[in-house]
């Protein structure tokens, strides 16, 4: 009787221990490690309320006002915070020089605020901009302080949460306006394309 006993016994603790064995000891790490959600950058909203970001931009223009304007080129540096996910509003400093076809400098440095509406697809961003403010120029010896303006359209990709590259194409408006000599009064122009670098955080 005692040895049916300890036999069933023994059974009974052999099988429990195979069945238990059957189930690894790390069967719930990898099951919680499949049901940890692996994001990525396309699964975030592009921009939110309160992101900023800078902007550094190599241009080249061609000139189209006066007519010995030739062509030229100069950086764009600049930097905005986001009022919403489509809208941002900052500042910007753009450095250009320029040849004439007497082969003279032409300089404008303007210094503007510029408010920028964003169309997003996927990863890429359509950037419309426009930018108000005032420019110093020179040419010759001669210096002017005025003002500027500058619509611009651009196209990014965003590579990472940090940074994205584009094309950006536009124009700037230099008006020189002299209330004593009206005659003398003109609109200087260019038209811009340029490739850009974003850092956003």
């Amino acid at each position: 009787m005692k040895r049916i006993l300890l036999s069933c016994i023994f059974s009974v603790l052999v099988l429990g221990f195979a069945g238990a064995q059957t189930i690894s000891p790390w069967d719930d790490w990898d099951s919680e490690e499949e049901n940890v959600p692996h994001y990525t950058i396309d699964d975030y909203a592009v921009n939110n309320k309160g992101d900023q970001l800078i902007h550094l931009s190599v241009e080249g223009f061609g000139g189209i006002m006066p007519r010995n304007l030739k062509y030229g080129g100069g950086f764009s540096l600049g930097y905005n915070v986001f009022q919403s996910a489509g809208f941002s509003f900052g500042a910007t400093f753009d450095p250009h020089y320029g040849k004439t076809r007497g082969s003279n400098v032409f300089y404008f440095v303007p210094v503007m605020a510029k408010g920028t509406f964003y169309m997003t697809v996927g990863r890429f961003e359509i950037p419309v901009s426009i930018s108000a403010g005032a420019a110093m120029q020179s040419y010759l010896s001669q210096f002017y302080l005025g003002p500027s303006l500058k619509p611009e359209i651009g196209v990014y990709y965003r590579q990472s949460a940090d940074w994205s590259v584009g094309l950006t194409v536009g124009a700037t408006v230099l008006p020189q306006i002299y209330f004593g000599n009206t005659a003398t009064s003109m609109v200087g122009s260019t038209i811009n394309a340029g490739l850009s670098v974003r850092y956003h955080f």
